[in-house]
């Protein structure tokens, strides 16, 4: 059964501790806690070995013996470390649990094998209230549609795309799911702080745009040297001296159309 002791909420401002921390810092009020935890795990007290001490709480030996001596915070008895508030509340708890075993034994007349049973029972009825109240939980081991999804997602607000959580979960048969809103809550946290890569753009290589271009230039020339053949263009016959093309408005509409339909094809 994991045990625990209690802590006061204002114990920072307790005189002694306002003293250790104006010195010692935050580390000295952290080394001082585990100490304290140390004796409660130790029935109250602790071998006063400052170098051991350290070592297991991986610091300096002069910084254990400071929150041990310095602030009256512990006191030393037969060689080994305690604590007046530690051995309060050990002295409280001690006469609690012999209260609480009086009181039981009072109440079952002495026997033990009722008081077992009447402990299991109970054990066993938590049991099931725990499990009922899973059972009647929000939204769990009931998919939800995708409509559910969006209203919930308008609701709160919720920045990840409903459809491909509900998508990707209804892939995977909701395995393990027992609560879809709990879920998409925890799906919309980390897509919100790791949103998922942008597909990479395609790379566009400079040698094929260079190629494209080339191509482009080579069918205009080719073009021009099939209707200028023997230096006449082909439409009102004048003669042109290359690298010229002829201006006459045949030759241009001509050349014109032929030069969109290039660009035009893919």
């Amino acid at each position: 059964m994991r045990e625990y002791f209690s802590h006061d909420h204002h114990a920072r401002a307790d005189e002694k501790i306002i003293k250790m921390l104006k010195t010692a810092g935050p580390e000295g009020y952290g080394l001082y806690w585990m100490i304290v935890e140390m004796l409660h795990e130790n029935q109250g007290s602790i071998p006063k070995d400052y170098e051991l001490l350290a070592y297991e709480l991986r610091t300096q030996c002069e910084r254990i013996k400071a929150v041990c001596e310095d602030y009256d915070l512990f006191y030393e008895r037969d060689g080994r470390i305690s604590s007046l508030s530690v051995d309060r509340r050990l002295q409280e708890r001690a006469e609690k649990s012999t209260k609480a075993k009086s009181s039981a034994m009072k109440r079952w007349g002495g026997d033990a094998n009722a008081m077992r049973t009447q402990c299991e029972g109970r054990g066993i009825k938590g049991k099931e209230r725990k499990g009922k109240e899973r059972e009647e939980g929000e939204g769990e081991a009931d998919p939800p549609t995708l409509s559910q999804v969006r209203e919930m997602a308008e609701a709160e607000h919720l920045m990840a795309d409903p459809e491909r959580y509900f998508h990707t979960r209804t892939t995977t048969g909701w395995k393990g799911i027992l609560n879809w809103k709990s879920d998409y809550r925890a799906w919309n946290c980390r897509e919100h702080v790791n949103p998922p890569a942008p597909a990479p753009a395609a790379r566009v290589n400079p040698a094929d745009k260079h190629f494209e271009i080339m191509g482009a230039t080579l069918k205009k020339n080719l073009w021009h040297d099939a209707h200028l053949k023997g230096g006449k263009c082909s439409f009102c016959g004048a003669k042109i001296k290359p690298p010229a093309v002829c201006t006459c408005p045949k030759y241009t509409a001509a050349s014109n159309k032929a030069f969109k339909l290039q660009e035009a094809k893919p």
